[in-house]
Order: structure tokens, then C-alpha cells, then sequence
């Protein structure tokens, strides 16, 4: 299997971080999610969708773009919030994944070492979710094991333009 093929299906299979609370208030929070290993050397050609779990529909989009840190307003108080994260890569980056990593990590055994180590191993510690109830966070929600990851190679099309095809994971 070739490099490029390689990383394309690690990062499919990849889940992302949960977002990590920054601040709080009674109606609002800061969430980031700027831990992405093992793919941090791709963070400039991310973009991200941070979706927030209501009962109809069951996820709407809260903050669609490039920064990996938003603050959402207007939270109902001593309600259950729950969010998740979508990664997408930009369409003229995944002919490239190969070249862009080499430029970082400068060989391949370097390469597969480092998604050996946070994939494979199960070292990926950011598969669990991230829930608020009332400004009190916790993890391992079963619902939110499963991040959401698309890579843009074929299907629709996002709210950016870009390609996506989704996997839920």
C-alpha cells in the first residue's frame, strides 16, 4: 500500500477530538478542538463543523469554517447540550496527503510511526464525546463514541463548496 493510500484511509477511519470546553456561562460556552494528532501537520487545510444535538433535527450546525475555536451563545440554562465535530479536508489537499507529510515528518518510517502510535495503538484518547448539562461536562457518552470524519474526495457538497463524502464512524 502506497503512502497516499495509506493516509487516506487513516484518516477516514480516524475519529476526531471532542471539543474541549474553554469557558462557560449560564448561556453560552467556548469549545475548541485544536488537538487533531495524528493529524495536526494538516490543521491549515481543515475545515471544521461543530453540530449541537437537538430532537428535531437531531444535529444542527452551530459554527461551519476554519477555526478551531467557537463560542456558542444563546444555550437554554440547566438543559442537556451535546456537541460533536466534523472534520473536513480540503478537496486540493488529499492528491497531496503523501507530499504534505513528508514535508513534515521528513520520511516515511516517521510517518507510520507517528499514526502507529495515536491510531493504531488506540492512543487516540479524543474518541470520546462531549456532553454539557447545566455547565458540567463528562465523557464516554455512547451516543458521541462515534465522531463524524469526511474527507473531501466525491459526493454533495458542503455549505463551503467543497466535497465531502460522509462516514459516520
Amino acid at each position: 500500500m502506497s503512502l497516499q493510500h495509506y493516509l487516506i484511509q487513516q484518516f477516514t477511519s480516524w475519529k476526531p477530538p471532542a471539543p474541549e470546553v474553554l469557558n462557560r456561562s449560564k448561556g453560552d460556552i467556548t469549545l475548541c478542538w485544536d488537538k487533531l494528532e495524528p493529524f495536526q501537520f494538516l490543521t491549515k487545510y481543515f475545515l471544521y463543523r461543530v453540530e449541537k444535538n437537538n430532537k428535531i433535527p437531531k444535529w444542527t450546525v452551530v459554527y461551519s469554517g476554519g477555526k478551531s475555536t467557537k463560542i456558542i451563545e444563546n444555550l437554554a440554562p440547566r438543559h442537556y447540550h451535546k456537541f460533536r465535530i466534523k472534520v473536513i479536508i480540503k478537496t486540493e489537499t488529499v492528491p497531496s496527503l503523501a507530499e504534505k507529510a513528508l514535508e513534515h515528518f521528513v520520511n516515511e518510517q516517521a510517518i507510520y510511526e507517528h499514526c502507529h502510535k495515536h491510531i493504531e495503538n488506540g492512543v487516540n484518547t479524543y474518541q470520546e464525546g462531549f456532553d454539557m448539562r447545566n455547565n458540567i461536562d463528562s465523557t464516554n457518552e455512547e451516543d458521541m463514541k462515534n465522531g463524524k470524519v469526511e474527507i473531501a474526495k466525491a459526493g454533495s457538497s458542503n455549505a463551503n463548496g467543497d466535497r465531502v463524502r460522509e462516514e459516520e464512524r
